[in-house]
């Protein structure tokens, strides 16, 4: 559905909205999926990464998976980017700034509200103080 070219681990495209050209470090199950379809008989051309025709079929194709999958939430491209900016890179412990980075934003407020704090980043967050202060404070 994107046109794109790879140069080694990093992904070149353009931002559909504005147009500006950006790079994304691939993650390696990204680079092995892009390799599995290097090639494939079925995508339009060699400058799409996937076979896929259009923003309408790849929908149809992720809502079949979904099926297939049990699961019930009406998937799209939107929750895609939603759980990558939240369950992927948040909870994950990537930097909010990073993250607004990879989603785009120009601004680090339109991440802050895009991608909520969840329960399990926070319970994390608080391990980790517990871990570092560790019994620094005593009650006396």
């Amino acid at each position: 559905w994107y046109r794109a070219y790879c140069a080694g681990s990093n992904l070149c495209l353009r931002r559909q909205k504005t147009g500006t050209p950006y790079h994304i470090m691939l993650l390696p199950i990204a680079q092995e999926l892009i390799e599995r379809y290097r090639g494939y008989p079925g995508k339009i051309d060699e400058t799409r990464v996937f076979p896929v025709k259009d923003r309408k079929s790849m929908c149809t194709t992720i809502k079949r998976i979904a099926q297939k999958c049990g699961i019930t939430k009406n998937l799209s491209t939107h929750i895609g980017r939603h759980t990558f900016g939240t369950t992927v890179t948040l909870e994950k412990g990537v930097p909010i700034e990073t993250v607004s980075e990879m989603l785009g934003h120009k601004q680090i407020t339109t991440t802050q509200i895009y991608a909520k704090l969840t329960a399990n980043k926070m319970k994390e967050d608080v391990r980790l103080l517990t871990q570092r202060i560790g019994n620094l404070y005593e009650l006396t």
